[in-house]
């Protein structure tokens, strides 16, 4: 349970800093307690209940299993077959605009 746990945690963290998702912004849209959100980032041994686990997978549009990394999503394996198909110059433009995205979506929140 505990390797669980730390995975939960440690796929939070990695997706709130890739999409640069605000911790009072995931409580708001999920449902889930700033506290127990700011408590799983903060802390090894915090776990949510199932439902909000799956809740804030849900926000980045994954199952609990796609969001730990335990099965990739459809999408990723999609993106990742288009971006490798990209010159690195495409690809450095693509992440720019990406990070341009991610920004208006922080600045609005």
């Amino acid at each position: 349970m505990l390797i669980m746990k730390q995975a939960f945690r440690e796929a939070l963290i990695q997706h709130v800093r890739m999409n640069q998702t605000s911790l009072a912004q995931l409580a708001r849209t999920t449902g889930v307690s700033k506290h127990l959100i700011d408590a799983l980032h903060q802390r090894k041994t915090m776990a949510p209940n199932v439902h909000d686990a799956q809740r804030l997978a849900a926000f980045y549009g994954k199952t609990i299993e796609q969001f730990i990394g335990q099965t990739p999503s459809d999408t990723d394996e999609r993106l990742k077959g288009l971006i490798v198909r990209l010159s690195a110059e495409e690809a450095e433009m693509l992440e720019v605009q990406l990070q341009t995205l991610l920004q208006r979506r922080r600045a609005k929140a």
